[in-house]
């Protein structure tokens, strides 16, 4: 979170309207490939579906582009 921050970003514990990306720890993104979604990851597809710039990355993945 704080590399995010020290880069001018916003970190919320909630998926917002002005959300970007739905970061998952490794688990946690195994277990919504493999179809066990949280509260979060259903709102995230749900925004995502109705043409809101959101994406579900794995940590790994996003520390990547940190």
């Amino acid at each position: 979170m704080q590399g995010v921050v020290d880069r001018g970003g916003i970190c919320h514990d909630t998926v917002k309207s002005d959300t970007d990306y739905l970061v998952l720890g490794q688990e946690g993104f195994i277990g919504y490939q493999a179809g066990h979604k949280s509260l979060k990851m259903k709102k995230a597809e749900e925004m995502s579906s109705k043409g809101m710039p959101i994406e579900i990355l794995a940590e790994t993945d996003f520390l990547g582009m940190l």
